[in-house]
């Protein structure tokens, strides 16, 4: 009763833009709960001989997560488990969401088989709809999404028992042609609200019918599916962390002191500053798009965190590589137990960990700021409720759900932008090794323009063919500079078009082979590059 109190109290705009943001803070939330888990476990495995290593890494655990890059990055993730943990009483559908994600394992398709005799004739020598059989079934209203039915005779199906005198509505699955029900292209009022556990089937033929049906479930909040994703996250950039903290520890110290500088340095804190300030500014915008602002706030926010996380890599690659190497730096930490390579990667590998915090810090409140557009653009136009301008299809209730989706679409748009910034940032630490920030500023914006230029090169040198030089010069750039227009899906974010996964992963392998690439040339460069 409490909870509930507490969640009339918040208005419902509110309430609608600050949900998505909340299952964020769920799945951070359940994100921790898991390394805790794993964390209880290799405790466990450590008590047993021959596994000292083990139990080490548990009691080093608590350390290496409060230092460095994950000391920010936990802050960052206590903070959004401790507003998931708010959100319990104050967001007004929490409930139905732990409900939910308590589902989510079982969903799915449920195929159903079950052979029915023929149905009794009345005097007329019609099937007695009185006198119909029962198909148990186990389902659930809220979580019903397709329903695909064949069947050996024609046979009527109902989710109501037979009444007198009381029309109800059922499928009618003609012997040998497949039947398919959509919940958005049929109504859902064909089910009673709740659990439905039997079916009533009235078979018209003469002979037994042998029905076959597969249903698919979705959780009745489909959202949820998120929080897993994003605990999915959290425990692989921990653990990733945590790997290379225990089994490459010189490695990893030269990344934590590249990303200790790098984030004391004036311009991580004034891309920050300005990333906020310019985000918030793009809400309240006026676009004149008539009723489109959003997508331009999707494609100018995407650019510039990507162009500030561009800049952060560029510059702190002259500034942690050639510097260093030029003010004899690096001669003093080498002639430690530190290896060239060792230098290299360590520096690549903290210019990372600093580009994810900016992405983090500004992803995070452009997640918000895309949210609660939605409910500003409703304000502005001066609609009672945000639906008017969201469409006629969601009730009052499931206006966060419109929030939720706008989102959900931009998550894979920030993803692909941190790829994309990983690819620059190695390239910048290759060309540091050799040249100083100014000339390695240059090069990479290059680099930049002629790599989104070039699907647009490839296709002109194909209608050149009589231009060698043309269709040469086409083909080496597209052959050597990265392809950086497959990570832009800016437009296609914008304009509410789903990302497949398939995409992604292609698009992550595309980035690590071309990282390792650019780090093998890094290492040719600085090989026998003289520090002295």
């Amino acid at each position: 009763m409490t909870l509930v109190m507490l969640g009339q109290t918040i208005p419902d705009w509110a309430n609608n833009f600050l949900m998505p943001i909340w299952l964020l803070g769920l799945g951070a939330l359940l994100g921790i709960l898991v390394l805790l888990v794993l964390w209880a476990v290799a405790f466990g495995v450590g008590l047993l001989p021959g596994c000292g290593k083990i139990r080490m890494a548990a009691h080093e655990a608590p350390r290496i997560v409060q230092e460095g890059p994950m000391a920010f990055l936990s802050v960052a993730i206590l903070a959004m488990a401790g507003f998931g943990v708010l959100g319990f009483a104050l967001m007004r559908d929490s409930l139905d969401i732990v409900e939910s994600l308590r589902r989510l394992p079982v969903v799915g398709e449920v195929p159903y088989q079950v052979l029915v005799e023929a149905t009794p004739r009345d005097e007329l020598g019609e099937a007695d709809a009185a006198k119909e059989a029962t198909f148990p079934v186990n389902v659930n209203r809220r979580e019903l999404d397709t329903i695909q039915i064949q069947s050996s005779e024609n046979v009527l199906i109902y989710s109501k028992p037979f009444e007198e005198g009381v029309r109800r509505e059922g499928f009618d699955v003609a012997a040998g042609i497949p039947f398919n029900w959509s919940r958005n292209s049929s109504s859902i009022d064909d089910f009673p609200d709740g659990m439905v556990t039997e079916l009533y089937v009235v078979n018209r033929g003469n002979r037994p019918a042998d029905i076959s049906m597969v249903v698919n479930l979705r959780p009745a909040n489909p959202e949820v599916r998120h929080i897993v994703i994003t605990a999915v996250c959290v425990v692989v950039v921990t653990l990733l962390y945590f790997v290379l903290a225990v089994f490459m520890p010189r490695l990893s110290a030269i990344a934590l002191a590249t990303f200790k500088s790098e984030v004391a340095a004036p311009m991580f804190l004034i891309l920050v500053g300005l990333g906020v300030v310019g985000l918030a500014i793009f809400v309240i915008l006026p676009y004149n798009t008539l009723g489109e602002d959003i997508k331009m706030l999707k494609d100018n926010g995407l650019t510039l965190i990507m162009l500030f996380g561009m800049l952060q890599a560029v510059w702190a690659a002259g500034t942690s590589v050639s510097e260093e190497v030029e003010g004899r730096t690096a001669l003093t930490v080498l002639s430690k137990p530190i290896t060239r390579r060792s230098f290299i990667i360590g520096k690549y590998v903290g210019i990372l960990w600093t580009v994810l915090l900016l992405f983090v810090l500004l992803g995070l409140w452009f997640l918000t700021a895309i949210s609660y557009k939605v409910i500003y653009d409703a304000k502005e136009n001066s609609t009672e409720s945000p639906v008017a301008t969201v469409g006629s299809q969601f009730d009052r209730d499931e206006v966060w759900q419109v929030c939720h989706q706008e989102v959900a679409e931009t998550v894979p748009g920030l993803a692909l932008a941190f790829l994309e910034t990983a690819v620059m940032a190695s390239l910048a630490v290759a060309i540091s090794t050799r040249l100083p920030l100014l000339a390695n500023m240059v090069i990479c914006l290059s680099i930049y323009v002629l790599g989104h230029l070039t699907p647009v090169l490839v296709s002109s040198s194909g209608a050149a063919q009589q231009f060698e030089i043309v269709v040469f010069a086409a083909q080496f750039i597209a052959t050597v500079l990265p392809n950086l227009e497959s990570f832009n899906v800016a437009p296609a974010v914008a304009g509410g078009v789903e990302v497949p996964w398939s995409y992604l992963v292609m698009a992550l392998l595309y980035s690590l082979v071309y990282s390792l690439i650019a780090m093998f040339l890094a290492l040719f460069l600085f090989e026998d590059r003289d520090l002295a």
